[in-house]
């Protein structure tokens, strides 16, 4: 049973040249990555992210998941859906590096929020990868971005609304489905679920840092970016 598994852009993510799935099995909590080798399928366990305080942690992934190919081997992102954490896993020669990068601080393990039920991923020139995430406890998305072995996460949509009515500020529903591609330049754009109005927000980097966002022209509903 294949479950959760997003989009994922052109080229297929390979390892040793084999095109790569990753999947989660009926019954079993953990990820699975599969290969056809000499015409069988071959699949490998990913290991769970390790846990401060708990030397065993039980993975619970679902519903979000994506897969890019990464500047030192194929990277999957997941949603941890019993911490609530965005996870990263890349398979390097060496093997699987799991890593909890976001809804949980990495010292302590103290609970930081609900974070990566939606997410998108994308990886670009000068070795970085980036995975825009819903915060679902801010309301707000997020990017993490990982070059050189460091990561980094910046707000890129706080869904802040000004109501032309009222003038009052409200919070709009935003991330609640996610696209993100990487300019030839390096810069991120974002594309983002408004599902309090039913549109779509764009958010590109800017050289300076930060991000711009605009909503996408139009009268109708829309829904399902991919950028």
């Amino acid at each position: 049973a294949v479950t959760g598994v997003q989009t994922c852009a052109l080229p297929i993510p390979v390892v040793d040249g084999t095109p790569a799935v990753v999947w989660q099995p009926s019954g079993n909590w953990g990820l699975q990555l599969s290969r056809r080798l000499a015409g069988v399928w071959v699949a490998e366990a990913i290991p769970p992210a390790p846990l401060a305080g708990d030397p065993s942690p039980v993975s619970v992934y679902g519903p979000a998941l994506a897969m890019t190919s990464g500047p030192t081997g194929l990277a999957v992102a997941a949603y941890e859906a019993k911490g609530g954490d965005l996870v990263l896993a890349v398979r390097s020669a060496n093997g699987w590096n799991a890593t909890r990068i976001a809804g949980r601080d990495a010292p302590s393990g103290a609970d930081q929020g609900d974070v990566g039920a939606s997410l998108a991923m994308a990886s670009g020139g000068a070795g970085r990868l980036v995975i825009a995430y819903r915060d679902r406890s801010r309301g707000q998305v997020f990017l993490a971005s990982s070059q050189g072995g460091v990561i980094s996460s910046v707000a890129v949509d706080g869904g802040m609304q000004t109501d032309p009515e009222s003038g009052l500020a409200r919070v709009d529903l935003v991330g609640t489905a996610l696209s993100v591609a990487v300019l030839p330049d390096g810069r991120a754009v974002v594309a983002s679920q408004d599902a309090s109005h039913g549109r779509i927000r764009v958010s590109v980097e800017a050289p300076s840092g930060g991000f711009v966002t605009r909503s996408m022209p139009g009268n109708e509903t829309q829904g399902w970016p991919v950028v």
